[in-house]
């Protein structure tokens, strides 16, 4: 099982988290769709290495944009979700009656 999720990771088909990421498994298809074309137009062609591109840029501006204030406002999320489960926990904890 270790093997098949560290090949899924490498092919980019699951991240770190090991969330599924649909957008390399579309670009998956979209590439074997184009690869398996009897016949490959220019248009066809261009069209598909014009939205790689515009992608990669959209993704790459996103990154050097709020790279490393998502990963502070996830810590921080974190913190507040975890300072409330215990809050949460110590007032079942008070509400609970004991068993006869």
């Amino acid at each position: 099982m270790e093997k098949l999720i560290r090949t899924l990771q490498f092919l980019r088909v699951i991240d770190d988290q090991k969330n599924m990421s649909l957008t390399n498994i579309a670009l998956m298809g979209a590439l074997g769709r184009v690869l398996m074309m009897p016949d490959l137009d220019t248009t066809t062609l261009l069209t598909f290495v014009a939205t790689l591109i515009g992608y990669q840029a959209r993704r790459l501006a996103s990154g050097l944009a709020g790279g490393a204030a998502k990963t502070d406002e996830t810590a921080d999320l974190r913190a507040m979700i975890k300072s409330l489960q215990t809050k949460t926990t110590a007032l079942e904890m008070g509400q609970r009656t004991p068993r006869l």
